[in-house]
């Protein structure tokens, strides 16, 4: 919730624009041409210093999207000084929330205060009930941080049910409960946060025991690194069971830099080397999901591990433990992860035979990107399957030159509720090597992976096209044996 405000409304306001017949704005041209995240940068400054004073809105949505790429890189003062532009400028929904997650981050001097000011001249400004929770969320995490947290705990237990599915406002919710006296609640927020990190969030079990300790007195005394070890491990088995059904196992192995990763595999039945696919989930993904898409890839003979990406999953460590633990090292750690798909292949190859000369790397939502990037690594990659592609729009310039440098086949496959995607899946497309590359949409319901379970149609259309662009090693052709002279 803290950053998906300003990616939803970018989308959104690029895909209105396009569905009216009206043209892009600058800066979402921008964002397709620009290859590198210094050279959009560059031209984005240049564009929104030109036309300040002459389109306000202009100027703020190049400075909007400038503070998103330096946040994502981890540049946060320069993300705050480009965001708080933008809102003076433009003065939108996203601008006010970038500009309230950044100080609320950085708590810098008067950070707080000068936040919580904004926040509450902001509430009193607006009626619409359903529009007031982001702001209102904020609001009650800025009076914990300046030690208010029995107003913070009220205002957050108004909107809990607005919050409850992001882990981040879980955890923040927890520590707030906990700072004013209510370690039950404080329990009930902090052990879900606990369970995706598999216990490996230090500050999460740190606030989790302390919340035990605060119990009434007479209340069970229990052993919480256990409690959380034992929740987890009931989920995987639970997991374990869904994973079989569609004869899937779990797989753990560690990347080059020593990182935990794992994953779900799956191969054909016979003992042949097979080629593989390394499908890397979107953040949270859940590997299940993928079981009508793992099977149309063992149908074409290929060998399958869904990856969990770092911070989701179980692809968790004490360096990454939650998706949230991503904010503001996006970049780096999107490459990374494009590096760990080489360790993914070897891991792969460790449990069943493989042919590792040549394999497909496929990407779910915003894994995209990051299978893109780990295809630009690896020339044995030679074809790609994107899935519901959904690069945040910093990294779509990025996405559509690696593409264009790539030239290899990709296959885009999307649902009807990725309507916004469509013109950016074109784009993405003519940039690629478009003869043996396809466009295929479904008619089903659902996104990402789902979709391959609600149409039938699709799942064919895959297989013809691995068959085509994959095709099995030609059979050595047997020498006839040498006539003996006499």
């Amino acid at each position: 919730m803290r950053r998906a405000a300003t990616v939803c409304l970018l989308l959104l306001c690029a895909a209105t624009r396009a569905f009216a017949g009206t043209p892009p704005t600058r800066t979402q041209t921008l964002l397709i041409e620009c290859r590198t995240p210094g050279e959009l940068r560059a031209r984005l400054e240049a564009y929104a210093d030109s036309t300040f004073g002459r389109d306000s809105f202009g100027s703020g949505e190049a400075c909007a999207v400038l503070g998103a790429s330096f946040s994502r890189s981890g540049a946060r003062d320069s993300a705050l000084a480009w965001c708080t532009r933008a809102l003076d400028r433009r003065g939108d929904t996203e601008d006010r929330l970038a500009v309230a997650d950044l100080l609320l981050d950085r708590r810098r001097g008067d950070d707080v205060a000068r936040v919580t000011a904004q926040l509450r001249k902001y509430l009193e400004a607006i009626e619409a009930p359903g529009a007031r929770a982001p702001y209102q969320a904020r609001l009650a995490w800025a009076l914990h941080l300046a030690a208010r947290s029995d107003t913070a705990a009220a205002m957050f237990a108004e909107i809990e049910g607005d919050l409850a599915s992001s882990l981040e406002w879980s955890a923040r919710m927890g520590r707030t409960a906990l700072a004013a006296g209510r370690p039950g609640a404080a329990m009930r927020w902090l052990m879900p946060v606990a369970m995706a990190s598999r216990g490996l969030a230090a500050d999460i079990m740190d606030s989790l025991n302390a919340a035990a300790a605060a119990m009434p007195a007479g209340s069970p005394r229990r052993d919480l690194a256990a409690l959380v070890a034992g929740q987890v491990a009931a989920l995987d088995r639970e997991q374990a069971r869904r994973l079989d059904a569609f004869h899937a196992r779990r797989v753990t192995f560690n990347a080059d830099d020593g990182f935990p990763l794992a994953g779900a595999w799956l191969a054909p039945a016979d003992s042949a080397r097979h080629l593989g696919a390394v499908v890397l989930l979107e953040p949270g993904g859940d590997p299940t999901v993928c079981d009508s898409l793992a099977g149309a890839l063992l149908r074409a003979n290929l060998a399958v591990l869904l990856l969990d990406r770092r911070g989701s999953g179980a692809s968790v460590g004490p360096a990454c433990p939650t998706p949230f633990a991503w904010h503001g090292r996006e970049e780096a750690l999107d490459r990374r992860c494009a590096r760990d798909v080489r360790d993914g292949l070897r891991a792969l190859a460790r449990a069943t035979p493989l042919d590792t000369s040549r394999y497909v790397v496929a990407g779910i939502g915003e894994a995209a990107t990051t299978a893109v990037r780990a295809a630009l690594l690896d020339p044995r990659a030679r074809a790609l399957l994107l899935v519901s592609p959904s690069p945040h729009p910093v990294d779509r310039g990025v996405v559509r030159a690696g593409i264009a440098k790539l030239q290899r086949p990709i296959f885009f496959q999307l649902a009807p509720e990725d309507f916004l995607l469509f013109e950016l899946t074109d784009v993405l497309y003519q940039a690629g090597l478009r003869p043996v590359s396809r466009v295929s949409d479904s008619h089903g319901g659902g996104q990402g992976a789902a979709q391959f379970r609600d149409d039938p149609a699709i799942a064919p259309r895959l297989i013809r096209w691995l068959a085509e662009t994959l095709p099995p090693p030609a059979r050595p052709v047997p020498r006839p044996a040498r006539r003996r002279r006499r």
